[in-house]
């Protein structure tokens, strides 16, 4: 059975990226009914401000042989990316599907859809101004240290490759 979005409008203390009243009416998207609808609201990111309707944001629709995986869009600035890849690796084949982002402002990773694809699959992306966008399946801090251990890896590998000597302090 498809998940029908259920509408929940909350009005919170905040300021209004729109126009800057101390008040914002904000729209969340809640997959399933749920008797206390409060009590999720904590866990749930607003979408957008319903008190500025003109306001929008950039949307990637996203379609897997034509059945609407998701909306994806971050009301705020970001990164937004539908990644169709194929891998061929060692023998091993694969075709997958991600669909995902980062929030600058919150630096925090984002991610609508990770799946395998097959032969055949018909992969279609609209890109559209909403004002809503589906809440994000899973969000992930950015890891600073990661990146700084991935990076110097990627600048000694590329030293070692162009006959580079690289001193360190």
């Amino acid at each position: 059975m498809p998940l029908v979005p259920h509408w929940v409008q909350y009005s919170i203390h905040g300021t209004c990226r729109g126009h800057g009243s101390s008040r914002a009416c904000l729209l969340v998207s809640l997959h399933r009914p749920v008797p206390n609808p409060i009590r999720l609201f904590p866990l749930a990111r607003p979408l957008t401000n319903v008190c500025c309707p003109a306001q929008t944001m950039r949307t990637f629709e996203v379609y897997l042989n034509k059945k609407r995986l998701c909306v994806a869009g971050i009301d705020a600035e970001c990164v937004l990316a539908t990644i169709i890849n194929y891998v061929s690796i060692k023998r091993r084949r694969r075709l997958g599907l991600s669909v995902g982002g980062l929030d600058t402002s919150t630096g925090k990773h984002v991610r609508w859809q990770n799946r395998v694809l097959r032969l055949g699959d018909e992969v279609r992306v609209r890109i559209v101004e909403r004002k809503l966008a589906d809440v994000p399946s899973k969000r992930s801090p950015r890891d600073p240290k990661a990146e700084l251990k991935s990076q110097k890896r990627y600048v000694r590998k590329m030293a070692k490759k162009l006959g580079w000597r690289i001193k360190e302090h």
